[in-house]
């Protein structure tokens, strides 16, 4: 068996755990058994609905114990630990990895990683940035190759990018405590086109005044369609001709599926991601909606840029080559030891 720590809740998103799911689903695939370990501030309901054996730890000091962590591994007799979360300390995975092989799924080098197999799927990541290290037998593996692509979207094929863009989705993830997707309707000044729907998928953690909101919103604006969490993501971006999100798993799965996209920022994590991906002119970046000026006037640009039918076509020869969907399989191939 195989054990994957790994966490979601309001202020961390869901993007951890569903990445993490994909992994399972391709451990599965070759005969791995897969437990998840989750810290007590987790949403739990969200691991009651899957299939995989989950264990919820009860110790809150630092957030988690490395050592109760170890002691569930002990217990279940299990060898290999695929790590997940930003809630580590090199003092914490250091007493992890002197139990089990630590396999980390990583995109911020805090520290220098003492664990068997680092995999960064991010777009700017290359082995370079993890050396020098005191850890020389440890492999490296990054970039876009190992991208986790959700299982739904395995059978999803590419989209053929229309002349008339006619559906728009924009959406924040799991949380938007800066009513983002508000802000971005308010500056497009929707009114101007009426022949463009504009979807806003509400996330799992919005608290109910901004759902109300928004729903408000909807009911009162014909061409803004309000959507609930739980949507078929891979059904609704077949019909999306351009994804508005931040620099995270989203913008990833849908350049998967061939649709262009406008990326935006409100966490650290999803600056060089963001920056990045506009150098190589595959995605036009906003900013950082916590400290850009004139968000209104550069939401417009950029919004604008992307209407144009021969700016999406550019973007789409750019990262048309870069996503193939098969990461998940790649990392479970790795872990269980064929890679």
């Amino acid at each position: 068996m195989i054990a994957i720590r790994a966490d979601c809740n309001s202020e961390i998103g869901m993007g951890h755990v569903m990445r993490c799911l994909s992994v399972a689903d391709s451990l599965k695939t070759l005969g791995e058994d897969v437990c998840f370990i989750v810290s007590k501030d987790t949403d739990i309901s969200f691991f009651s609905n899957i299939s995989y054996e989950y264990i919820v730890l009860q110790d809150d000091t630092d957030i988690w114990s490395a050592t109760e962590v170890n002691n569930i591994l002990k217990k279940k007799k299990i060898e290999k630990l695929f790590l997940d979360s930003y809630r580590i300390t090199e003092k914490k995975l250091n007493e992890l990895s002197s139990h089990v092989k630590v396999y980390y799924l990583d995109d911020l080098h805090l520290f220098d990683y003492n664990v068997c197999v680092i995999i960064n799927y991010n777009i700017e990541a290359k082995d370079s940035d993890y050396i020098p290290t005191k850890y020389t037998k440890r492999k490296i593996f990054t970039g876009t190759n190992y991208f986790p692509l959700r299982s739904e979207f395995k059978s999803a094929k590419k989209t053929p990018i229309k002349q008339d863009l006619r559906n728009i989705l924009i959406t924040t993830g799991a949380t938007d405590k800066n009513k983002i997707a508000k802000q971005i309707i308010d500056a497009v000044n929707i009114q101007k086109y009426p022949n463009i729907v504009f979807f806003i998928l509400k996330g799992k953690f919005y608290n109910d005044d901004y759902k109300k909101e928004l729903d408000a919103l909807g009911t009162r604006m014909q061409n803004i369609h309000i959507l609930e969490w739980g949507q078929d993501i891979a059904k609704l971006y077949k019909k999306t001709d351009l994804v508005i999100a931040p620099g995270s798993t989203t913008i990833f799965e849908a350049l998967t599926l061939n649709v262009p996209c406008i990326s935006f920022e409100f966490v650290d994590n999803q600056h060089e991601q963001c920056v990045c991906m506009e150098k190589m002119g595959i995605v036009p970046y906003i900013g950082n909606f916590a400290t850009i000026t004139d968000k209104s006037s550069k939401i417009k640009e950029v919004f604008e840029n992307m209407l144009n039918y021969g700016n999406r076509k550019i973007c789409e020869k750019k990262f048309s080559y870069l996503f193939d969907g098969k990461g998940s399989l790649r990392i479970a191939e790795i872990l269980v030891g064929a890679k």
